[in-house]
């Protein structure tokens, strides 16, 4: 075989391959969009679980210091901290003390969602995903504290702060 006839059977395989390039996008687009879909959803899904443990944790943070005086307060806290952090979802927030009075009292702040809310499309059908529910908890323990005065009473939800401040007044003198 001559050098001339090689070139035109390489040109003429090549030729033919012209349409090969868009098959095979058309089959593989698909398959790389439902994966970028699936990424984009997993993202959104664990945005909300974050979202979800950032507001139990601050709840039961604002009880322990005295931010939020008793466990209604703590919900609304954490119901608050849900809505700034544009969490998707419809979210049901529980809190409850345990043990007050003792040295092991703790505050324990529960958030859940179904986690069909908490996907941007729901897309997926019952039966594969089912009624799964993503729940987030902070505990954390009420202490005695002699930095901030915090003293927890015996009966539920019952925490004060008494916050010590300096009052004393400052002379300024001008001349």
């Amino acid at each position: 075989m001559t050098e001339k006839s090689k070139r035109r059977l390489f040109i003429r395989r090549r030729g033919n391959k012209r349409g090969a390039i868009a098959i095979e996008f058309a089959l593989i687009f698909p398959i790389m969009l439902i994966v970028l879909f699936g990424i984009v959803e997993f993202a959104s899904i664990m945005f909300s679980r974050h979202v979800m443990f950032y507001a139990a944790r601050e709840a039961a943070r604002g009880y322990v210091t005295g931010a939020a005086l008793s466990t209604e307060e703590t919900v609304t806290l954490a119901e608050t901290l849900l809505s700034d952090g544009n969490a998707k979802g419809t979210f049901t927030v529980t809190a409850a003390t345990d043990g007050l009075g003792t040295s092991a009292a703790t505050i324990t702040v529960s958030i859940s969602t179904p986690m069909a809310d908490a996907a941007l499309v729901n897309a997926y059908p019952d039966e594969l995903v089912g009624d799964q529910t993503m729940s987030v908890t902070a505990s954390m323990y009420l202490e005695e504290s002699s930095e901030n005065n915090t003293s927890c009473g015996k009966k539920k939800g019952s925490c004060t702060s008494k916050k010590s401040s300096d009052n004393s007044k400052k002379k300024s003198s001008k001349k």
